[in-house]
């Protein structure tokens, strides 16, 4: 408390001088005159930012310099258990992914023999439908050939042309039970599902955005430091589709005289 009464009491002349200086920022410069009142007004802000520098640099030195021994303590104290935990939850989730691929694999197999089964009951039903049809059809040739031999031709004709019923035997219903994998569950132990998305063909994501299929706001930022790099070797001369070389002057005052 006492070093923060003594901070305050120091940095007092520095307080009503932050607030003279403010005025500066209105400063117009617009000729000669002007600009040399500017440099002037330069200089006093640097030599004041200066004296805020001398005052604080030290005690932030010393914050930062406390503040890195905790962190690192801090560090040194968790990293052991953060390393157990993070290869132990890689473990629990290799291992729960190893059961649903499981789950998928024995659901997967239960679809192909249920269409196994329903593929093999509709072929007996067709096969069935088709020799109830045949026995239909015999039995209407044999009565046609018996009135043909008792002389009533137009009635053998009458028994052939006659419409005779189809019989359809429908495949019965096959039920494949289902698929059900017994696990017990630990007590505590729960999942948080999330979903991100991995960048296979990046040129192709790009062609799709140029293209208009994808939105520009998935690019989240470009490279502007591989473009400034750029941009400072090549100058004016940069060439770039869409980008531009953007010359900026940033004056800076010297207190030397």
């Amino acid at each position: 408390m006492s070093a923060v009464l003594a901070l305050t009491d120091e940095a007092k002349p520095l307080d009503q001088e932050a607030i003279q200086l403010s005025p500066l920022a209105e400063l117009q410069v617009t000729d000669d005159a002007s600009l040399a009142v500017a440099v002037t007004a330069l200089k006093t802000i640097k030599l004041f930012l200066k004296r805020v520098a001398d005052l604080f640099d030290p005690i932030d030195r010393a914050q930062i310099d406390a503040r890195n021994v905790t962190i690192a303590k801090r560090k040194e104290l968790e990293g052991p258990a953060l390393s157990a935990e993070r290869t132990l939850k890689q473990r629990v989730a290799a291992h729960e992914q190893r059961l649903e691929d499981e789950r998928r694999a024995a659901e997967e197999a239960a679809r192909v023999e249920r269409e196994r089964r329903e593929r093999l009951a509709e072929e007996a039903a067709k096969a069935a439908t088709a020799a109830l049809t045949k026995v239909a059809d015999d039995e209407a040739l044999q009565a046609a050939l018996e009135a043909e031999a008792a002389g009533d031709v137009q009635a053998a004709d009458r028994i052939l042309a006659a419409p005779r019923p189809v019989p359809v035997v429908l495949p019965p219903p096959q039920f494949t039970p289902p698929v059900a994998i017994a696990r017990p569950t630990p007590v505590g132990l729960t999942f948080s599902t999330t979903w991100k998305a991995q960048i296979t063909n990046p040129l192709a994501l790009v062609q799709a955005i140029a293209a208009g299929r994808a939105p520009l706001s998935l690019i989240k930022a470009f490279d502007q430091s591989a473009l400034d790099t750029m941009a400072r070797t090549q100058k004016k001369t940069l060439r770039l589709p869409g980008v531009v070389a953007v010359e900026t002057k940033t004056p800076s005052v010297s207190l030397k005289k």
